[in-house]
C-alpha cells in the first residue's frame, strides 16, 4: 500500500516498512544518512522487483517511524515546531540510530532532554524510561527513574512489558528513588531514626 502524502512521482526508490511503501529520493536519503550513501554502491540483483523503474527496499522499522522521519526530512517546518508528540521523537532516536541520521538523531535527544513540559499529561508522556533506556539515554535515566517512582506498578508493567530488562531496570530504579528518601540525611529520614529510638526504648 502506497503512502498516501510520501509518495513523490518523480522519486527514485521506494522504501518499504511494514505494508506501507514510501516513494522518495535517493539524494535526500543519502544527504542525511551515511547508511544510505553507503547502500548505493551496493549492486542490486537485476531480479529485484521496481515500480516504475523504482527499486523497492525492505527496510526494518514502523511505517509509522518511517512516517514521522521522511516528513522530518521533507518538510523545512517539522523540525522547526515547538513542540513534537513523543511518537516522533521516539522515531528520529530509533531510525537515527539504526540508519544514521545524525542531525534528525541530535535534534530528537536534545528535544528529549531538555523539552519542559506544561501539562501533567505531557509530563508523563515525554519523560519514557523505556525510551531513554532502549536507545542508551543514560542521562536522562536518573531523572526518568524519579519520574517512574510516582506511577504504580500497573502502568509502569504496561508501559513497558515488552521488553524484560527495561522492565526489570525501571523496577530497580524506582525502588531506589523510593528508599533513598528514608536514609538518614533525607527528607523521610527521620521515620527510621524514630523507629529506632522507639524500639530501644520497648527493651
Amino acid at each position: 500500500m502506497s503512502h498516501p502524502s510520501i509518495w513523490y512521482n518523480d522519486g527514485s526508490i521506494i522504501i518499504q516498512a511494514e505494508n506501507t511503501q514510501f516513494r522518495v529520493h535517493w539524494t535526500v536519503l543519502c544527504k542525511h544518512s551515511s547508511f544510505f550513501r553507503g547502500f548505493e554502491d551496493i549492486p542490486q540483483p537485476s531480479d529485484q522487483p521496481t515500480i516504475d523503474g523504482c527499486p523497492i527496499v525492505h527496510l526494518h522499522g514502523s511505517a509509522v517511524d518511517f512516517q514521522y522521519v521522511l516528513e522530518a526530512l521533507y518538510d523545512p517546518h517539522f523540525l522547526g515546531r515547538t513542540t513534537l508528540p513523543l511518537a516522533a521523537i521516539g522515531a528520529m532516536i530509533r531510525l537515527g540510530r539504526k540508519y544514521n541520521f545524525k542531525s534528525l538523531l541530535a535534534s530528537a535527544l536534545e528535544r528529549f532532554i531538555s523539552q519542559a513540559p506544561t501539562t501533567l499529561a505531557e509530563y508523563d508522556t515525554i519523560f519514557s524510561p523505556v525510551l531513554a533506556q532502549e536507545n542508551g539515554i543514560l542521562s536522562a535515566l536518573p531523572f526518568c527513574h524519579l519520574h517512574a517512582a510516582r506511577l504504580d506498578i500497573a502502568s509502569l508493567v504496561v508501559d513497558s512489558s515488552t521488553n524484560l530488562d527495561t522492565l526489570r531496570r525501571c523496577l530497580i530504579g524506582r525502588e531506589r528513588v523510593l528508599t533513598k528518601q528514608f536514609q538518614p540525611g533525607y527528607p523521610l529520614g527521620w521515620l527510621i531514626q524514630c523507629q529506632g529510638y522507639q524500639s530501644s526504648m520497648r527493651l
